[in-house]
Formats: C-alpha cells, structure tokens, sequence
C-alpha cells in the first residue's frame, strides 16, 4: 500500500513522513495536519508519472516533535507515524481546498540554447522542479525542503 493510498483510506488520521530532516503529509493528509494540528504552507504540484497532482505539507521534524500532541501519534514503522483527528476529514471539504490552491507545474527549462543531453523523463522531471524553484523569493528553510524532497523522490524512484 502506498503513502497515498494508506491516507485516502484513513482519513480518521494523518500519516506523517520522515523525509530528510522534514516530516510531511501529503494530500488528505497535508489537510488534516493543517486544519486540525498546526498550520504551515500547503503545495499542490503536477506529478507527471500519475498524470495528476498531490498535495504536499511539511515542518521540520524537530519542531513536529515538539508538538505536545505529538504524543498521540503511534511510529508504525522508523519513518512513519500514524496521528489520529478528533473528527475525520471531510473528504469534500478537502477537494474543495485542494482545488482552491495553486497548481505547481513543471517549468521550461532556464537555458533553452543550451547543448541537451540525454536524460530520462524523471531525471528531466527533478530538473524541472528544480529550475522552477524561486530563490529570490523563497525561505532557506523552502530551500533545504525542495533539497529533502528532490532526493526522496530520486531514492524512490531508483529503488524501484
């Protein structure tokens, strides 16, 4: 069973992943960790592979740790935890949201005169996320969690 559809499945909980330094939640999820046990910034973004989009949230997990009712959440495994809701999500209260947030779209590459060379469609896709990240704009902290993410999503896909 995959991340996602362990969460679709359970929506009386939040299933949060240790990824890095960073804990996150992804789609029903990322909504029941916000709404229901601490506020961060939600990221909704195209996933090429499934042809569709996933929602995505994290802290870093020193702080989740912190939480007083962190206590609550059982490890099911040595990167996964399981943290039950007082109500569950309502899953139309969650299309709506995810349809309300920005849907995160691969760029177009920052040197189009430059020499290509070959690469696979999920290296060119880690590529794309990688040049459509705002420096400028963005937090060291957004940094260091497009960093964790790029290699998880490298490590996942290499492993399979």
């Amino acid at each position: 069973m995959t991340k996602f559809s362990r969460q679709a499945a359970d929506l009386g909980a939040v299933y949060i992943y240790k990824e890095g330094l960073f804990a996150r939640a992804y789609n029903q999820g990322a909504y029941g960790f916000i709404h229901h046990l601490m506020a961060c910034k939600p990221l909704r973004r195209f996933v090429k592979a499934i042809a569709g989009d996933r929602v995505v949230c994290g802290v870093p997990l020193i702080t989740l740790r912190k939480l007083p009712s962190f206590v609550q959440a059982e490890q099911l495994d040595a990167l996964t935890w399981r943290w039950p809701l007082v109500a569950p999500v309502d899953q139309s209260a969650y299309d709506a949201w995810r349809e309300s947030l920005p849907l995160i779209k691969s760029g177009v590459s920052a040197t189009d005169d430059a020499p290509a060379l070959p690469v696979t469609d999920f290296a060119q896709q880690l590529i794309d996320q990688l040049m459509q990240f705002n420096v400028a704009a963005s937090t060291p902290m957004a940094a260091l969690n497009l960093v964790a993410d790029l290699q998880r999503q490298w490590l996942e896909n290499s492993s399979s």
